[in-house]
């Protein structure tokens, strides 16, 4: 008697087992509905769909059966997929489809609030780069007026000095010339004084 209620145990945890394995991939449907896959991302789930379906069935029959397949077990999860299959999916699907909207809504409200966020930093922060290069090239174009003017004021002083020295030298071969001149005219009266005595 207490086999057959651990057999019978065993078998109902399989038809859940079935059960939840049809749910989710009920799951899997609905979202490839949802949101378009490419053929790749298709296979890469149902890959690991297998894997996940694979290794809990394993862990499962090992914890209840100690590893030994029986053909009650395998019975139970087919019956548990063809009871979701024929009769669960048409309350649940509408149920999935609505979680799965709602959390697609949720992620593109999200999406949505944050690209505009976003967008709003990413334009104050160019418009603050532009001023810092507003200012910048202010900055450098002041600091090469200050520069010219600079240069300018030099060169000024360097014409007004060499004016200056030009004058002085002028001034200097002028007071020459007449020394000469003076010098000349001195001996010319001289040598006229001489020749009249």
């Amino acid at each position: 008697m207490h086999i057959i209620q651990g057999e019978l145990a065993i078998f109902l945890i399989s038809v859940i087992l079935g059960l939840i394995y049809a749910i989710i991939y009920d799951a899997f449907i609905i979202i490839r509905e949802k949101i378009k896959h490419f053929k790749l991302i298709e296979a890469i789930e149902d890959l690991m769909f297998w894997i996940l379906v694979t290794i809990t069935f394993l862990v499962y029959i090992i914890y209840t059966n100690q590893g030994q397949i029986r053909i009650h077990i395998l019975f139970g999860t087919l019956c548990g997929v063809m009871i979701n299959f024929t009769f669960i999916t048409k309350v649940l699907r509408p149920i999935h489809t609505v979680i799965l909207d709602t959390i697609i809504g949720t992620f593109d409200f999200v999406y949505k609030y944050i690209r505009i966020s976003f967008n709003f930093v990413r334009k104050m922060f160019e418009k603050l780069f532009d001023k810092a290069k507003e200012n910048k090239r202010k900055k450098q174009a002041k600091r090469k007026d200050r520069k010219k003017q600079k240069h300018e004021k030099l060169r000024r002083k360097k014409e007004k000095k060499e004016k200056q020295k030009e004058g002085k030298r002028e001034k200097q071969l002028a007071k020459r010339e007449f020394k000469r001149k003076d010098r000349a005219k001195m001996k010319e009266k001289s040598l006229q004084f001489k020749k009249k005595c």
